[in-house]
């Protein structure tokens, strides 16, 4: 992606965090296994090996001990596919993805913006949080094409991505 594509994908978010209220305390009743556990993918186990990973996809990063801090979300600028061993030309390859988060962390690259917001993460370190709402609209064979569709599954910040996408991308 250029550079003003990116530019677009940050003052989205930094737009979507001027609007955010105070978080509210809601007490949830669950059964503990509903939930994801980090400590169970500390290799290179694939969080959810049935995803696809697009440009523009809204990601979170579960895996500790990384320089992207746990909990982190991000959009998907690039893809890369990378040699596992460098030195053998018949070695297997992998996908990794450049993502710009939504915050500064500590060891970020500057990824096409003046922030170092960027790393480049491999598929064992994220969820994609736009793959269910994609999905559905494969299986429905409805495309996620209104704004009242969007409103209803997406976060806020894709919404704010795709607006400023919308008006201020220029395919020319």
């Amino acid at each position: 992606m250029d550079e003003k594509i990116v530019s677009a994908i940050l003052a989205a978010v930094d737009d979507v965090k001027e609007l955010k209220e105070e978080p509210r305390i809601v007490k949830v009743k669950a059964k503990p296994h509903v939930f994801f556990k980090p400590t169970s993918y500390s290799g290179n186990v694939v969080p959810d090996p049935s995803v696809d990973y697009l440009l523009f996809d809204r990601v979170v990063n579960v895996r500790d001990n990384i320089a992207v801090p746990f909990g982190y979300r991000g959009t998907v600028i690039g893809v890369h596919e990378v040699k596992l061993n460098e030195k053998d030309g018949d070695s297997p390859t992998e996908l990794n993805y450049e993502v710009v988060f939504d915050e500064e962390f500590l060891g970020g690259l500057k990824m096409r913006c003046e922030f170092s917001r960027g790393a480049y993460m491999p598929s064992s370190s994220m969820l994609n949080l736009s793959f269910g709402l994609r999905k559905e609209s494969k299986e429905t064979g409805k495309p996620p094409s209104t704004i009242t569709r969007l409103q209803e599954k997406a976060e806020p910040v894709t919404l704010i991505i795709l607006h400023h996408l919308l008006l201020h991308h220029n395919p020319l």
